[in-house]
């Protein structure tokens, strides 16, 4: 029963990329809540901090197609590096906005939700991605399955960490947590890829007519 994790534990670089795949996602189901408190906070209004919330999600759908390509040919650290700096600059001017603006300015907040989306890393994707090409058999297997259990302690873990943060210091810090946890897994996970040797994209035989040439 324990043999296939037994072999994942043996494969080189996968346990550290499981486990800074967790560090730099566990953000991902903490990060609304604290918007949520800090945007009703700011404008007395929960149908304002749901648009803004549904603003992070339409730029992280829209960006998702959009950095496809750029995954496929160009090394995944710089990917990270760059989505990792443009999230922590756009969470730490969401969670400075109520501190310095009226609440008529909250249309602003959409915007910058908008572009945090757009800039979360995608940590799950270049995970998923990666396992593959690091394990087969009963060792790739058993990654998806950690991957998923890991999945539901990060919702857990998460939200329940927003929520203390929120009742000691307010949601504008827990913001920044959320961020703060993001970016340093984004790094972290960034040297895991690079030490696994996943770093370069897949290489791809010439194509002709919409077919790629096997040797």
């Amino acid at each position: 029963m324990l043999r296939p994790y037994r072999e994942l534990a043996a494969v080189p670089g996968l346990p550290a990329l499981l486990l800074w795949s967790l560090l730099g996602r566990v953000h991902i189901p903490g990060t609304p809540l604290a918007t949520s408190f800090l945007i009703a906070g700011w404008t007395g209004s929960y149908a304002v901090a749901g648009l803004v919330g549904g603003a992070f999600a339409v730029g992280l759908g829209v960006a998702s197609p959009i950095r496809g390509p750029p995954a496929d040919r160009s090394p995944a650290g710089r990917l990270l590096l760059v989505t990792a700096l443009g999230y922590a600059v756009a969470i730490a001017v969401a969670g400075l906005l109520p501190a310095l603006l009226p609440p008529s300015w909250w249309p602003l907040s959409v915007v910058v939700a908008a572009l945090a989306g757009m800039s979360m890393p995608p940590v799950t994707q270049v995970a998923r991605a990666g396992f593959p090409r690091l394990a087969d058999g009963a060792a790739r297997r058993a990654a998806y399955t950690v991957e998923a259990s890991m999945q539901e302690v990060m919702y857990v873990v998460g939200p329940t960490l927003v929520a203390v943060v929120v009742a000691a210091a307010g949601p504008g810090v827990a913001l920044w947590l959320c961020g703060a946890l993001a970016v340093l897994g984004a790094f972290g996970f960034r040297a895991a890829v690079r030490r696994a040797g996943l770093d370069e994209p897949v290489a791809r035989g010439p194509r002709r007519g919409g077919r790629t040439l096997l040797a």
